[in-house]
Formats: C-alpha cells, structure tokens, sequence
C-alpha cells in the first residue's frame, strides 16, 4: 500500500511537471478552492494596496526590476523571489489533474509590517496571525515570513488556529521545538548541521572548542543551539562562550581566545556578522587569532554586506584570508526527477520579464536566495492536504476548504509526504520538522567568490557518520593542510628541513654514498681492462652498487612533512636495495661455490654471466612481487603524533597484516646469504669474497634488527634509522671499493699498462713460467676442455685447482666461454 501511494505521488508531481510547463494555469468553475497565505513584508513593496493586511492590488503591477539589484543585500527584496518561487509551483500543481483534482489552490497575501510606522517586529507578525485566524476562514495553510526571530511568535498563533505554516527562510532553533510549534515545518535543512559540526570535531579528536554567536549560545533562539546537545553527546567542551555585537571590539574577543588557548573557534551567525567577526579579528585585532596554527569554522561562509566598504576596511584582497575556513551546508545530490523540477523551476524563472533574469540567472543565485525552499515548501503543504483526501474516503473538498479538517494538519501530516522536489527527491522531514538531508564539510577557497567552497566530506542521512570523497583531501587552514591540527595549547611541528643541522647531515650522507658509487662505476668502465677489475666480476658489483645508491637515495626523503607517496617509497626503496646488494653477492659467490664443488670440468654455459644474472634478476622480481601484494593490501597513512607538551610531528602510519610478508622474504634471503658465506669459508682468499661476506652477514642482522625495532615509523628516530642504514650500507661499499684502488695504484705504479693483462700473472713469481702446464697438460693459453677436474683434496694438486679457478675468474671465464 505504501509503495502504491508512493508511486502515485511520482506521477502526480511529473504530471504537474509537465502539464504546468506546457499550458497556463486555468480554473474550473466546478471546483473547489483552498487558500494559502502568503505572509511577509509586503509593504515594503511600493505601489501595493491594502485592506488591513490583507494585499488587494498592486501586486501584478510591481517594478521588478527595482528587486533585483544584485547582490541581493536587502532581505525584503530576497523576498519577493521566495515567495515568487512558491507561487512558481502553485501555477502547477493547479494546471495537473492529479493533485488536488478538485481543488484549485487560491494564493491570498498578507502584510507583516505596521501600516503607518512600517515597524516590522514580533508584535507586526501576531497582528497579521489573529487577523489571518479570526477573519478569513478559507485560508487552510501559511507559507512565507522572513526571520525566525518573528516568526517564533506568530507560529505559535497559527498553531493555536491549526493552521499549518511553512518557513522557506527561517533559522531559529526554537521552532523546532516540536512542543511548541506542533504545526510549523520548514523546507531547509537545520538541525542536522550541529551535529555534522560535533561528528567532524569529533572524527579529527577535538575535544575543545571556543563558540562566537551574534547571541548568546545557551539562548533557545540561537542558531547554535542545536550545537550545544550534539557536543555534549561526544564530550567535547566549549572553552569560551563569546557573544558578539556589532561594534565589539575585537581586541577583547582575541584576548578570550588567547586566555583559554583556544584552537578551534566557531562563529555561530549570518554570512554578514560571520564576515565582521572573522576579518576585522584576522586584520585589526592584537593578537591575530587567525593563521595556520588555528581551525575556523562557521554556519555561513564570511561574505560582507557591502564589499565596497570590506575593500575599504581590510583591502582589496581581503578575501584570501578566509581560505581554510571550514563549513558545513545541506547536500543536495540531484537525481534526474529534481533536474526534471528544476528544468521546469527554471523554465518559470526565465519568463519573468526582466532582461537580466532571462539572460544570466543561474540555479545556484536561485539558492543563494532561497527560491528552492520557497518552491518545495508549498509542494510539501499541497502534498499534505492531498493525502488527507486520498487516505480517508469520508471527508470531501468542501469540509477541507471550510477548515473542518485542520485536526489532520499537524506537522506529522508532512513528514512523508511522498513529494519530490527541487532539494531532495524523497522529502521527508525531520523529528524537528526540518528537512531531511545529508550534509557535507568543506573549506572555503579564498577567492573574491566567497561561496566557493572546496567539499572534502560528506555524512549519511542521520549525522551519524563523516565520509571523505575518495577525490578529494581535506583542507584545513590557509595553507591547504591535508590534516586537522590537534586542539589545546598551540604545537611546533618537528621537521627536518634541508638547511637545518640534521638536514644537512641527512644531505652529507646522501651525497657522500652517492659520490663512493659513482667513483667505483668510473674504475669499472675506465678500467674495465685490468685484472683487478675483471676478477672483481663487474655485472655482479654494477648490481650491488645498484643497491647501495637506493639505500643512500633514503636520506633525501626525511625532509619536511612525509607524504603518503614517501611513506611508501621507503619501504619499497628499502627492499629492493636489500634484495639487490644480497641477491649479487650471494648470487655471485654461489658461483664461486659451484666451481669449487664440481668434480668434474664445467661446460662454458654453465658460467656464464648471464646465466647467473638471471637468477639475481629473480631475486629482485621476487622482492617487488612481494612488494606489489604488500602495497596493494596495506593502508598507508600519514599521521600526525605528539611527541612532547609543545611539538608534534607527522608520521607514516602503516595499516595492514602482510608486513610479515616483506620481512619473512627479507628474512629467507639473508638466511640462504648465510648459508653461501659458511660454504665459503674453505675457499682460498685470493678467490672467495669470505670476509666481506661475513660482514655484510653481520652487519645486516644487526640492521634488521634496528630497523625492525624502529619499524614505528617515528620521525624523532629518523636519525638512529639514518646513520644504521648509511653505516650498513657504506662499510661493505668500501670493503670492495678499497682494494681496487690500493691495486690499481700498485699495478700503475709498477707496471706500465700495455703489460697489465692478468690478475693471475703475478703467480709467476712463485717459479713457474707461464708456460708450465696445467692440470690436463696443456699450456695455460689452452685448456683441455676434455680434461677432467677433481675437486681440492683428490688427486690433483691443489694448486691446479687455485690456478684454473685464477685463471676462470681473472679472465672472466674467457676459456668457458
């Protein structure tokens, strides 16, 4: 039954829809009618005639052009396109057949302001409530009025007299008392922005705020008294509770706020008041309470009431600093029916005649009026009314138009209407009355437009949860910080910045370790001919040092606030340097190892470089595998941390269970690496990289264990993770680098270079001749690749072994390959 009545609402809007935007509104004789007043200002309207408050002419003779200067400072004149958009809708709702078939909707206006004082205050507005109650029967339903602080006296009146009463403008708190206004409702969302304040306060840890209102916080009637529930509920405290009037000074305003250390200041008042607070405390205040290291929000954005006089007071660029302010709005997300309604909204808009509406009139400055709640308000009293008809056979038009069933009319009535409109497609309204929405967080973007505001965070429907847009990052203060600063007493953030001591000692550690890599890459290709560079098997020592550049390239990324991209790349960098410097020593030794071991003489295929290459290339794939999974299930964060009473400091926080993943193949790594070192122990030294295989051995558990307990990512430990991996990473880089250059420095001083050819030559000073024959018995330039190679111990001498194994690695296996 529920489904059926909502799908009858669908088409009697779309009907609606569509009949009023092809044909004028007509009215049959037959029919009857109902009366909704429009009540506001109307006598601020010049060239109206009146009978009491009732309008009894003028009104399609107006001058609109003189409404409609933009911007749109005067609220009297903002009016008149509220109440326009109201009628907008009730053109067609009388021209379907399908709400109110019977029924045609009379509009009646009535004036809220004093006839020869033109005083428009509470007592103006119950004059025109009893006058509407007492004297004109056929009125059913009231729609309009400007300020809630009015019309928190006259609803009460119209309650009394059942009549329902819907505020498109109003923002009073107090008359969402459902108690008390039982019959008011309005059509913009309230409430819910107090508790999106105390949920986004509550999502960044705030747990103190300091509360600017144009009235006093604890009053009912205040726009922040909605707040004050929502942030008992989450425990967070108001520090300062400052009530300002126009022409406070501003000084005693910053001196509360620097008495109670105040970090997160809400203004709670009108886009005009918020701009008085906010600019004259961020440019004519002693101290500045505005900056980076404090969080702004506030109901409305800060937009002035003459921008003439703004430029005058605080320059020409006073604008740039409300950037960061954060606030928070209704969401409205369109679905294709409220585009449907606002075609057809706008399609009315723009047959106004007046030449600037035809021509530039956008959908946003019809919101920034308050047209879009003027239109839905009338679809949520029609629906309403409608539903009484069609869910209870036995009442008729006429008792509803002769007020027999205003019983019915409470504001529950609304509640689930089944009207879908231009602010929401399904409306419904609040507990209190107001209307249902989602709501989203933002921060104001500094520009001349103050109304453009970068969204970062949206919430369900009931407040309950805040959101992040995948997209987008929070931006929080002037200079766009991606993290909320923590409330309380003001903190320095620890940094490392490069012209800073440890920022230069992080610099001198790159550099250095970068300049010992590019010193040994020049030996190997200047000197790529000598002995001790060919015995050093240069693919394998290019990939280490490989390895050793990432591990100093580590350094250069400390500085300043990490990045969620450099918190990765760390871990990333890390094990492919590990990977790389393990892999092409353990895969080079290995080698070694398997010459040693075999009994017999080795096919030259067997010893390629390429061939062994492939296995390093493996090992290193194997690590970015592992790296791969790691990255594509951990959640890394930056996150921001104390670390004493006055400092904080931002840190990579690392979400996920695969860590173990990178450690345990680290782990079986440097665990094979130690096997091939003990296999190493019994090689001649001349051949075996034995000592520098225990030190990188050693040296790696020790740095893995260091790492790993400083694996907390905590910046103040940035130092201790530095000088471990340089110290790590530049003993075995000069265990290998140091004996070249002590060669290549005896062999050119001693030997001019045309008679340099082998490492291996010097064993002729042993007594042998270069002509002595090796162990198939053949002379050194020719090995006998048919002879066959037992391993030291058995029948061979040993020293054939030393000398094939000189002669395979000093030539770089010329005589395999």
């Amino acid at each position: 039954m529920m489904w059926f009545f909502i799908w009858r609402q669908l088409l009697m809007v779309l009907s609606a829809t569509f009949a009023a935007a092809a044909a004028p509104a007509q009215s049959n004789t037959n029919q009857s009618t109902i009366t909704i007043a429009f009540v506001g200002p109307y006598r601020y309207f010049s060239g109206l005639q009146f009978n009491g408050t009732l309008v009894t002419g003028g009104y399609e003779r107006l001058n609109i052009a003189s409404l409609s200067d933009r911007p749109f400072s005067n609220p009297f004149k903002s009016f008149y396109w509220v109440q326009a958009a109201a009628q907008m809708l009730v053109d067609g709702i009388n021209a379907s057949p399908n709400i109110l078939p019977n029924t045609n909707i009379v509009i009646k206006r009535f004036d809220t302001v004093a006839a020869k004082t033109y005083v428009y205050n509470g007592g103006t507005v119950i004059n025109t409530a009893v006058d509407i109650g007492e004297n004109h029967k056929d009125v059913v339903a009231v729609f309009g009025e400007l300020f809630g602080d009015y019309t928190r006296y006259s609803a009460q009146v119209y309650g009394s007299y059942q009549l329902p009463f819907c505020g498109a403008t109003q923002t009073n708190p107090l008359l969402l008392n459902r108690e008390i206004y039982p019959y008011y409702i309005q059509a913009n969302a309230f409430m819910g922005s107090g508790e999106t304040m105390a949920l986004a306060l509550f999502t960044w840890n705030v747990t103190r705020i300091a509360v600017i209102s144009s009235s006093s916080i604890y009053s009912t009637a205040s726009t922040c008294f909605p707040l004050l529930s929502a942030l008992r509920a989450r425990n967070i405290k108001i520090i300062a509770a400052i009530s300002y009037a126009q022409g406070s000074m501003v000084d005693e305003i910053a001196q509360t706020l620097k008495s109670v250390d105040a970090r997160y200041i809400l203004i709670c008042a009108g886009p005009a008041v918020t701009a008085d607070i906010y600019f004259a405390l961020a440019y004519d205040s002693s101290p500045k309470w505005v900056g980076p290291k404090f969080v702004w929000m506030a109901q409305n954005p800060p937009i002035p009431r003459s921008n003439e006089v703004a430029v005058s007071l605080w320059g020409s660029e006073y604008y740039k600093a409300a950037k960061g302010i954060i606030v928070v709005q209704p969401l409205y997300e369109y679905s294709s029916n409220m585009l449907t309604m606002m075609d057809y909204f706008m399609a009315r808009l723009k047959g106004i005649q007046v030449p600037w509406i035809q021509k530039s009139f956008s959908f946003n400055e019809a919101v920034s009026l308050g047209m879009p709640a003027g239109f839905d308000c009338l679809g949520l009293l029609a629906l309403g009314i409608d539903k009484i008809l069609w869910n209870n056979s036995n009442v008729t038009e006429k008792q509803l138009a002769s007020r027999q069933l205003q019983g019915y009319m409470n504001w529950t009535l609304f509640q689930e209407s089944g009207y879908r409109g231009i602010q929401s497609d399904w409306t419904y309204l609040t507990d209190f009355g107001d209307l249902e929405a989602n709501y989203v967080v933002g921060s104001v973007q500094g520009v001349a437009d103050l109304t453009r505001i970068r969204w970062f965070g949206k919430t369900n429907r009931n407040s309950s949860v805040l959101l992040p847009y995948t997209n987008r990052t929070a931006a929080f203060g002037p200079n766009d910080d991606p993290f909320p600063p923590p409330d309380g007493p003001i903190y320095e953030t620890v940094q490392i910045h490069r012209n800073s001591p440890t920022g230069r000692i992080f610099t001198a550690f790159a550099y250095t370790g970068f300049s010992l890599v590019f010193l040994l890459w020049s030996i190997l290709i200047l000197f790529r001919d000598k002995p001790v560079i060919r015995s050093a098997s240069p693919p394998f020592l290019f990939c280490t040092t490989v390895g050793y550049l990432l591990s100093y390239f580590l350094n250069l990324l400390h500085f300043d606030i990490p990045t969620i991209h450099e918190c990765k790349a760390t871990i990333w960098i890390k094990g492919t340097a590990f990977s790389c410097v393990l892999g092409s020593l353990l895969v080079k030794n290995l080698r070694v190892c398997y010459i040693y071991q075999s009994r017999t003489i080795l096919k030259k295929w067997k010893l390629k470089d390429v061939l062994w290459l492939i296995l390093v290339a493996f090992i290193v794939c194997v690590e970015q595998i592992i790296l791969l999974i790691w990255n594509s299930y951990t959640r890394v964060n930056v996150v921001q941390q104390r670390v004493s009473d006055n400092f904080v400091e931002y840190t990579c926080e690392i979400r996920g269970n695969l860590g173990f993943l990178v450690w345990g193949c680290n782990a079986i790594l440097l665990i094979a690496f130690y096997a091939v070192t003990f296999a190493s122990r019994n090689i001649k030294a001349r051949h075996s990289e034995f000592t520098l295989l225990v030190v990188v051995s050693v040296l790696s558990t020790f740095g893995g264990a260091v790492l790993f307990a400083m694996s907390d990512g905590k910046r103040g430990s940035l130092m201790s993770h530095a000088v471990t991996i340089w110290i790590v990473t530049t003993i075995p880089l000069l265990i290998q680098l140091l004996p070249i250059l002590a060669q290549l420095y005896v062999d050119l001083r001693s030997t001019p270079l045309s008679q340099l050819k082998f490492k291996g030559s010097r064993a002729t000073s042993s007594g042998r001749k270069s002509g002595t024959p090796n162990i198939a018995g053949t002379k050194k330039d020719g090995i006998n690749n048919n002879a066959t190679l037992k391993r030291p111990g058995g029948t061979k001498k040993p020293v054939q072994v030393e000398r094939l194994l000189e002669t395979v690695e000093c030539s770089h296996f010329q005589n395999y390959i």
